[in-house]
């Protein structure tokens, strides 16, 4: 497991609000302890049992990386200790992304995972531990990601963005970005 940098952890703020992610979200993410920078300055997303990290690069070169003890591990980020809704997503980043654009109304008692990447078994994971959860398939809504929804998982509800932005983007982080510069051009 990478060890953790206290001091590389502003690299680590300042590219994910580079992609969009607002500063207090970037703060509950590491006060949860599911956050932290590595001695890299990469971004490290840990799963609540410390089976699970997914690194991801915040300089030029794009790097990403999974260390896992099991198959079939996610990263869940849960705002609110009452689960009532799971978002399912490819990767942390968009389901960090997913919650800054949800409103609260649609954030209160939810929780947005990552399964990195287009995993069914993964899915089949979170479903089976939340037995009662409503589970939304919201993955990136390219070819890849529509067809692992028909294919895979139509018994379930599908979130994605709206048509207006599905031309413009395929996934949670570029629509939020694409949202943030739209409120700014509206002020």
């Amino acid at each position: 497991i990478p060890q953790r940098s206290e001091k590389h952890f502003f690299n680590v703020q300042g590219y994910l609000m580079k992609r969009g992610i607002s500063k207090r979200t970037i703060e509950m993410l590491k006060e949860q302890g599911i956050l932290y920078s590595d001695s890299y300055s990469n971004c490290c997303f840990i799963n609540e049992d410390m089976t699970m990290i997914f690194q991801r690069g915040t300089q030029e070169k794009d790097f990403k990386k999974i260390i896992t003890k099991e198959q079939f591990e996610f990263w869940m980020f849960k705002p609110y200790k009452e689960i009532k809704r799971i978002y399912i997503c490819e990767s942390p980043i968009d389901a960090i992304s997913l919650f800054e654009l949800c409103t609260e109304e649609k954030r209160m008692n939810c929780a947005f995972a990552s399964i990195q990447g287009l995993k069914a078994g993964t899915v089949n994971v979170i479903c089976n531990t939340f037995k009662d959860t409503e589970i939304y398939i919201a993955v990136d809504w390219d070819d890849a990601g529509n067809t692992f929804y028909k294919e895979k998982f139509p018994i379930f509800k599908r979130m994605s963005a709206p048509l207006e932005y599905q031309t413009q983007c395929k996934d949670w982080n570029e629509l939020l970005q694409i949202k943030n510069k739209e409120r700014k051009n509206a002020k």
